[in-house]
């Protein structure tokens, strides 16, 4: 498979993150218990991913070595941390505002711009510092009428959720790049739809099949599936800060497909924070300077 050029994955990086904004939509549209929903995206992920290795390997044109061949207790871990993340989410998204909910978990690439160059090796450069800096904000902006009063429980789902965010991210970079992107996220799907079977067998009560399943196809497939090869293919590319950075376009586009698809008119200051986060996506996407220089990997 010919390799991205940092530009080509930072695009598709944007395009990914962008299209992580319907998730919301799609999520309202199906009647089913928000574990039922994480488990299918794993399963309908898994599915159509071993498809894809498997057509790889009858073409003899594998995109990386055999799942669970390499890092081995990372790759276990982060199937771990990836279920914990989007349980935590959803939760904290049923227990906290989610205003307050998305303010707390979006902090999570300022922990990984801290993080990053002490534990991949990445260096940044200006630019990205800016970016960041101009996101965070832009996002506070669209945040700030959406803060309201919490308890407890819902405050430390957002914070754990926050911090699995920055797990995922810094350990997804070292399988990025020995697996691949498509081989990487079947590990993890595969892995982490394993997980999650006791806890829907024991914990969720469906109700009776609605059409509105069918939307689960979409969301398991195109939404995870192929959404999450091209976020770690881009990931082991571009490096974890400015795939962290463009993250912020997932909330921010969340808004503008609500007024596209739902008439749910954002304020002024909402716009403002959004047009933020696009200009700080434009500057990643412009750059052309590496922020990343891992020791024995060609960024």
């Amino acid at each position: 498979m010919q390799r991205l050029t940092r530009q080509q994955a930072t695009i598709a990086l944007a395009l990914t993150c962008t299209a992580w904004g319907t998730v919301p939509l799609i999520v309202r549209s199906v009647d089913l218990p928000p574990a039922a929903i994480v488990a299918a995206r794993f399963w309908l992920g898994a599915l159509f991913l071993t498809a894809v290795v498997a057509r790889e390997r009858r073409n003899n044109r594998p995109s990386g070595p055999p799942v669970w061949s390499a890092h081995r207790g990372r790759a276990v871990a982060v199937c771990v941390v990836l279920l914990a993340h989007w349980l935590c989410e959803i939760a904290a998204y049923q227990r906290a505002p989610v205003g307050t909910a998305l303010f707390i978990i979006f902090l999570a690439p300022i922990g990984v711009a801290a993080l990053a160059p002490r534990i991949l090796g990445e260096r940044l450069d200006t630019r990205t510092v800016a970016a960041l800096a101009l996101a965070v904000c832009g996002f506070a902006l669209m945040s700030r009428n959406a803060l309201k009063a919490s308890g407890v429980d819902g405050l430390v789902l957002s914070l754990a959720a926050a911090v699995t965010f920055v797990a995922l991210i810094l350990l997804n970079k070292p399988l990025a790049d020995a697996y691949g992107g498509i081989r990487a996220a079947q590990m993890q799907m595969t892995g982490a739809g394993v997980l999650i079977i006791p806890v829907v067998a024991f914990g969720v009560d469906f109700p009776s099949p609605q059409p509105s399943w069918l939307w689960l196809v979409v969301l398991g497939i195109l939404h995870t599936g192929v959404a999450i090869a091209v976020y770690l293919t881009a990931l082991s590319i571009v490096g974890a800060t400015t795939t962290g950075v463009l993250g912020y376009l997932e909330p921010a586009t969340a808004v503008g497909w609500a007024w596209l698809v739902l008439n749910e008119k954002p304020a002024l200051v909402t716009v403002i924070g959004g047009t933020a986060i696009l200009g700080a996506g434009l500057m990643v996407v412009r750059s052309n300077t590496p922020d990343l220089e891992v020791a024995g990997v060609t960024g």
